[in-house]
């Protein structure tokens, strides 16, 4: 299966990253209090191309990549008057350590940018990732090592993986210590 060129990323407390990495529960999931519209769209233009969809996940003080994540679906429920996502994913790994800086990816280009690349053949400068544009997600390149014919070094979750957790994810411009409470700006947390 090919790879999407455009990826989900989006920055988790080290607490919620490390229930990603836990035994004894569903794998993969997260769940955040923004409707992610524009990613459900994504990925079901990525099915229907026949195509991968990564979620990369940023945490750590300072700010980092940890680990990527096949996107397997995202559905986003309106309750009266609260909406709420949920995404799931199956296969995940550690980043490559080349792309662990968050400043290695960069954002995805306005569709008048790519036109002009496709077009003209210039490929602009890019715009590389601040943690201010992860709050609820951000839609960035794929990273190459993702892109690769082989795909990626997998280490995938065990079937007993936990995921499931009330505890809320840090906002990606103030990352949360697991001891600090909620942003009021972003309530992720991993179900």
């Amino acid at each position: 299966m090919s790879v999407h060129p455009c990826c989900l990323a989006m920055a988790v407390d080290d607490a919620a990253l490390e229930r990603i990495l836990e035994e004894g529960g569903d794998p993969g999931g997260l769940r955040d209090a923004s409707p992610w519209y524009l990613a459900t769209e994504l990925l079901a233009e990525a099915r229907a191309a026949g195509q991968t969809l990564y979620l990369l996940l940023a945490a750590g003080r300072p700010l980092h990549w940890a680990r990527w994540a096949e996107v397997t679906d995202i559905e986003v429920h309106d309750h009266a008057s609260t909406r709420e996502t949920r995404v799931r994913f199956g296969r995940s790994g550690p980043m490559h350590p080349v792309f662990e800086a968050l400043d290695a990816v960069t954002l995805w280009p306005a569709g008048h940018q790519l036109e002009r690349e496709r077009r003209e053949g210039l490929r602009q400068r890019r715009l590389h990732v601040d943690p201010s544009w992860l709050h609820a997600y951000a839609l960035c390149e794929t990273p190459s090592f993702l892109l690769q014919p082989a795909g990626p070094g997998v280490d995938q979750l065990p079937p007993s993986a936990s995921l499931a957790s009330d505890a809320p994810a840090s906002s990606a411009s103030t990352p949360a210590l697991p001891s600090s409470p909620p942003s009021s700006r972003s309530q992720t947390s991993l179900r």
